[in-house]
């Protein structure tokens, strides 16, 4: 289906697409006025845009407002068929991209040049540029478009994202080697590599027009220098020299301090060209060899010869002689005329000042490339979640450390794993921890791995809480897809699509806790969530399984768009719920194996009381492992949810609880060595505990039980981690 054309007195262009009313009748449900809210810029010729309403071409002109044609994820069949060429030329398509300099091909029996582009999820303003010759002469023509997204608001959704992500991350929708760019300007002063090689693609044919300049005339000014002289050689003598000279006329090899003014190039200016030229060819030629080296697969030819071009001028102008009458520069002393206004010298400057000030430059002067929208969507989906998370706990971050930027392969991205980190330290010493791009991998690290293949969700929320276990932590994970069902059928919903809610449950199944006290791995995340950009109204999302399995299996997935404040109450729901519950509510919650029933989420705990000095002493030197009763032993030992033990120091209260880990009964001789200073001779029968870690049971002091103890009582985990009024609750009586 034809849905643009260009007539040329030389060419006629024209551009098809099989998948164009689909993808603008789905752009048109998510875009207002999306007829009139794009426009063409090409320097001559006639063209016409598909109306898919009428299914007519109707005529426009240069950067009139019309409709789009070129959208997302669809192949666009170009055809440039010549109608006056000469015989030996070769027409090309102008391109730095290997991918769709080789998808061009031109066949001189038809004189046609056709090719293929599909922008994938590269959004924004993109072009297409070729050259040819009539009668020996070079010729060019450039068309420039918008690439419109077909899930989400060009005009609003898309520039939102951008602008929150600019707003967190400055300058990290730059990309290198991409289809599209947008014109943008930001505020921020930081300059790298990228962003140094970026504007100099905008600056380099300027800058060695005035380089050339500068060596053929060179700017010099008349200056004062000191020189020794014999008197024979003094060309004029004043009367200061006289006198010397009569004085000293016995001594005819004396020198004579002589002022003498010259036509010097040594100038300040001068000097700022030179480090301007030699710094500048530097770094050019480093970064020029690593891109050739890097992407040597994806860079066009024509590219490579014109990289080769600027390397070749570099290399000449820095090692002309004029330099080496030049010395170093040490910045200026005062403001130079010739720097602001001279011919070249103006030129030089300006390209060097925005060369070192990053991006601050007006808006438009260098084209700058984009991420896709996939992956501004990902990032700006971790930016949501912040966000979200931060309104439902009324805090800012603890600690902050959105991923310092890194660039790799000349791209903008985030560190990967705990560098890309937030944390919420709540009042009641409960933590939250976001994550972006977090890898769980075959490795352990903070006891978390898995045992087949890295997974690395995009988003991950792990709550530490305390009200039962000491640091007891729960581990949530989502990911941001920028696909919907819709997109390979459009009969189907604005839903996720199935392989990525299953990702989810390849997450849960594969991710494990390493329990060192226990010989097998534990599952560690509870639930996984896909964020998608849906639409539909709330009543319409809870309708669908996506949703509906949260609340049964916690996997689903959560509809999420810039400027869809509706929609995001769900989300907004979750947080509440997961960040509000206490771990008892969320351990109830996870669902068992069939045929098994997962141990009491909150445990009953042993309180015992330590009353003898040795005893004490023991357990209060850190050391201990062992635990045992005296001749009377607890009645309710054994209880299948009796799981941690607290000893109770005599006149002082309960401070550390242990984990149960195993027990038996012994003879008290047989409990100790000898040697050990607990040792006693004594044969009758004692209950031995064997206790895993201690844990702390608030703070480091002491707490006594509600209505006291005799030797024994019996509370409740969570008892001992919520104390009332600064006491343990032990529903229990005495024993």
């Amino acid at each position: 289906m034809q849905v643009f054309k260009i007539e040329h007195t030389d060419f006629e262009l024209t551009v098809n697409c099989l998948l164009f009313i689909k993808a603008f009748a789905k752009a048109k449900t998510r875009q207002k006025n999306i007829e009139d809210s794009t426009s063409y810029i090409f320097n001559t010729g006639s063209a016409k845009v598909l109306n898919p309403v009428s299914g007519s071409m109707e005529k426009i002109s240069s950067k009139e407002t019309t409709l789009p044609v070129f959208f997302e994820n669809a192949d666009y069949f170009f055809d440039i068929d010549f109608k006056k060429i000469d015989n030996n030329s070769s027409p090309r398509i102008l391109t730095k991209l290997k991918e769709i300099d080789e998808k061009f091909s031109y066949r001189p029996k038809h004189k046609l040049l056709a090719g293929t582009i599909n922008f994938g999820n590269n959004i924004g303003k993109s072009e297409i540029e070729f050259n040819y010759k009539i009668n020996n002469t070079t010729k060019s023509f450039k068309l420039i478009f918008e690439v419109f997204p077909t899930k989400l608001d060009y005009r609003s959704d898309y520039l939102k994202m951008i602008k929150d992500i600019e707003d967190a991350y400055p300058n990290l929708i730059l990309d290198f080697l991409k289809k599209t760019y947008s014109n943008y300007s930001t505020n921020t002063s930081s300059s790298n590599d990228l962003i140094w090689w970026q504007i100099f693609g905008g600056l380099y044919d300027d800058f060695l027009k005035a380089t050339a300049f500068i060596l053929l005339k060179p700017h010099s000014r008349l200056v004062k220098r000191i020189k020794f002289y014999k008197a024979d050689k003094i060309k004029k003598i004043v009367v200061q020299q006289e006198e010397e000279i009569i004085q000293n006329r016995h001594f005819p090899k004396k020198l004579y301090r002589t002022e003498i003014k010259e036509l010097s190039v040594d100038t300040t200016e001068n000097r700022f060209f030179k480090h301007a030229l030699i710094q500048t060819t530097r770094k050019y030629l480093r970064l020029k060899d690593y891109i050739l080296y890097r992407y040597s697969d994806k860079v066009s030819k024509e590219f490579r010869r014109k990289l080769n071009s600027i390397e070749a001028r570099l290399k000449i102008y820095s090692s002309n002689p004029f330099l080496k009458k030049i010395n170093s520069f040490h910045g200026f002393k005062q403001e130079s005329l010739l720097i602001q206004k001279g011919t070249g010298y103006s030129t030089i400057y300006k390209s060097w000042v925005l060369l070192n000030s990053g991006l601050s430059f007006l808006e438009g002067i260098q084209k700058l490339e984009q991420k896709n929208i996939a992956e501004l969507y990902e990032i700006w989906c971790f930016l949501e979640v912040k966000g979200i998370i931060e309104q439902v706990i009324g805090q800012e971050p603890t600690e902050i450390d959105l991923a310092q930027i890194e660039i790799d392969d000349f791209v903008f991205k985030f560190d990967r794993g705990v560098k890309s980190r937030v944390l919420y330290k709540k009042e009641n010493s409960d933590e939250i921890e976001i994550f972006h791009d977090y890898q769980f991998g075959k490795s352990e690290k903070d006891g978390l791995k898995s045992y087949t293949v890295n997974q690395r969700p995009d988003i991950v929320v792990k709550l530490t809480k305390n009200d039962l276990k000491e640091k007891y932590k729960f581990t949530y994970l989502y990911d941001a897809k920028y696909r919907l069902l819709s997109d390979e059928n459009e009969l189907e919903a604005d839903i996720p699509p199935d392989d990525a809610i299953n990702q989810m449950h390849r997450y849960r199944d594969a991710i494990y806790y390493n329990n060192k006290l226990k010989n097998k791995p534990e599952k560690e995340v509870i639930g996984g969530y896909i964020l998608f950009p849906g639409s539909g109204n709330i009543e319409q999302i809870k309708s669908h399984d996506f949703f509906k399995s949260i609340s049964k299996v916690n996997i689903g997935a959560f509809p999420l768009k810039p400027n869809d404040g509706i929609n995001k109450i769900l989300l907004k729901e979750h947080f509440q719920e997961i960040l509000e519950y206490n771990s008892e509510n969320i351990l109830r919650e996870i669902i068992p194996q069939k045929e098994l029933n997962y141990e009491n989420v909150n445990p009953e705990v042993l309180i015992g009381i330590v009353s003898d000095y040795k005893h004490i002493t023991y357990f209060e030197s850190g050391t201990e492992l062992l635990y045992h009763t005296g001749a009377r032993k607890p009645s309710r030992f054994g209880y299948k949810d009796l799981k941690y033990f607290s000893p109770y120091i005599k006149g002082k209260g309960c401070k550390y609880y242990y984990e149960i880990i195993d027990y038996s009964i012994l003879p008290r001789n047989k409990i100790y060595d000898k040697s050990h200073e607990l040792y006693s001779s004594d044969t009758s029968e004692r209950l031995v505990l064997h206790l895993g870690d201690r844990q702390v049971i608030k703070q480091e002091k002491y707490y006594k039980v509600k209505d006291g103890i005799t030797v024994y009582r019996y509370s409740k985990l969570n008892y001992l981690k919520n104390l009332i009024g600064n006491k343990i609750l032990a529903p229990t009586k005495h024993e």
